[in-house]
């Protein structure tokens, strides 16, 4: 029986293989250079799955968290570890940075929102605690003031510092995987079961409408960085974005077979997405084309983030590694053959 197995074990393998490489042939491919991988303590500590990352300008820092309940701190200078802090009780699925409070905020499975003090030691400061699983934060038009979403039907906005509620709002289902604001348009949108985007005007806090993109599990909803577009994209592993004004209809970047776990704006019309095929790509939203793939990661890609010159991109992976890139050549091309420019640092 073992030996009837073999060749057909031999013949999948190679399919396998074969299936890989023509995914990614006839596509721009970049491989890795160097990484950054969490630094373990204890010989039978496990290395985290990375789900959650922040890029602090200020203090060129970069955060990493996930399945090990910590806070990964790194100087970006040297890319050397410089601080590991035990911070929830479980997993942890979102980071946020409040610009000029030195405040970074985390959250996760453990129902808790924290806040850590990077001026003093990077030290706890604050918490909230809230009836369900968290999947995502938000800083809204107040920066003092965080949109809360997870295993729950209502959008919470609270008060940091005070962690007084503010107010609610009803989301299309109670699984409600990511949220994102808008500072230039004033809009916040909300995406998970079920496929459908829900936004609103957040200084009124009315709902202005819904939006479909498709029928699966949505995994990330981003602004573009001038709030111009909006994108959705998860499960389906399709990426469908609008404008966000006026009534024009969406468009879609197909990144199937893979599913999209994670999604940044590089700038207004360039995008980065993490996928289940352990690839990150980068679409030219103009044209609707791949521009190009980063290559190297081992598992799927569950966080990104870029900074604010839009020169690096960080991916955070199911591998357990960061990776850093570097994007300051890159232009979104101006023909069908030109090729960007990007390196992994």
């Amino acid at each position: 029986m073992f030996r009837m197995l073999v060749p057909t074990l031999f013949l999948a393998l190679v399919f396998a293989l074969s299936a890989d490489q023509a995914f990614c042939q006839n596509h721009h491919t970049l491989g890795p250079l160097a990484l950054l991988r969490p630094e373990l303590e204890e010989p039978l500590e496990y290395p985290p799955v990375i789900t959650a990352l922040c890029h602090i300008p200020e203090r060129a820092l970069l955060v990493a968290a996930g399945d090990d309940h910590y806070l990964y701190y790194w100087d970006l200078h040297n890319r050397q570890l410089e601080k590991r802090v035990k911070a929830h009780d479980d997993w942890i699925r979102t980071l946020v940075y409040l610009p000029g409070s030195d405040l970074l905020l985390s959250a996760g499975d453990d129902r808790r929102v924290r806040a850590w003090d990077l001026s003093n030691d990077y030290r706890r400061v604050g918490e909230s605690s809230i009836g369900h699983a968290i999947y995502d934060l938000a800083i809204t038009g107040k920066k003092d003031s965080i949109a809360v979403v997870g295993f729950d039907s209502q959008l919470e906005l609270l008060q940091v510092g005070t962690w007084q509620r503010l107010s609610s709002m009803d989301c299309p289902s109670a699984d409600t995987r990511s949220v994102t604001f808008s500072n230039k348009s004033g809009l916040l949108a909300v995406g998970g079961r079920g496929g459908l985007v829900r936004i609103w005007q957040t200084e009124k806090q009315a709902q202005v409408r819904d939006l479909q993109a498709g029928g699966r599990r949505i995994r990330s909803v981003r602004f573009s960085p001038q709030g111009g577009l909006l994108a959705a994209a998860g499960e389906e592993g399709v990426v469908y974005y609008w404008e966000t004004k006026g009534d024009a209809p969406g468009r879609q970047l197909d990144c199937r077979p893979s599913k999209v776990s994670a999604m940044a704006f590089v700038t207004d019309q360039i995008l980065a997405t993490g996928e289940t095929s352990n690839l990150v790509r980068l679409w030219n939203l103009e044209t609707g084309e791949e521009m190009l793939r980063l290559v190297g990661h081992e598992g799927t890609i569950a966080a990104l983030a870029v900074n604010d010159q839009a020169t690096r991109l960080y991916s955070g992976s199911y591998d357990t590694t960061v990776r850093i890139w570097d994007l300051s050549g890159l232009q979104a091309p101006k023909t069908a053959n030109s090729v960007p420019v990007a390196r992994q640092l």
